[in-house]
């Protein structure tokens, strides 16, 4: 068993290096089609390294029980819900309209911004009202006069961890 844990561990922290590498020096417009691929590489290779270890199990320490299927079946259990778990935060960085947002006006100057420059950017003021109450109730803006929003140490902590992990997959500020 702990050997197919560790074997997904290894292949899912190849997974998210893949990624960082892809994203950092290409240009990609495909980004799903792109982490389905990865994914599949990444279950393809942990059974591949399973199915390596079966056939010559003397390249474990004794200490390590192995039994191949039970490996598999942890591994494989292991590597699904790291998968459950990154992909929405993936999807969070990279199609948040309330994530846009915060860093959006995180670049202005008093970290602050009127309404009427928010409406502007999306469909409706109904949209953007709604969305300026749930991250107000959230405690990420306070409100400020002249019908303005500015944001709060929380959200500007909140700001610079996810524009830091944007930059760096080279996502823009966009949602």
């Amino acid at each position: 068993m702990a050997p197919g844990l560790i074997l997904a561990v290894v292949w899912f922290l190849l997974f998210l290096a893949s990624l960082l590498i892809i994203f950092r020096r290409h240009k990609v417009r495909r980004r799903s089609k792109l982490i389905i691929w990865l994914i599949a590489i990444t279950t393809t290779g942990h059974i591949a390294s399973i199915a390596l270890l079966a056939i010559e199990p003397q390249t474990l320490p004794q200490s390590l029980a192995f039994n191949p299927a039970l490996s598999l079946l942890c591994g494989m259990l292991l590597l699904a819900c790291l998968f459950v778990l990154y992909l929405p935060l993936f999807y969070v960085l990279t199609t948040s309209l309330s994530v846009a947002t915060l860093i959006n006006m995180a670049n202005t100057p008093h970290h602050s911004i009127q309404l009427k420059d928010l409406t502007s950017q999306f469909a409706s003021p109904e949209f953007v009202s709604a969305r300026l109450s749930t991250l107000h109730l959230n405690g990420y803006l306070t409100c400020t006069e002249n019908n303005g929003y500015r944001l709060t140490a929380r959200a500007r902590r909140f700001v610079r961890l996810f524009d830091y992990i944007k930059r760096c997959w080279r996502l823009g500020v966009g949602g």
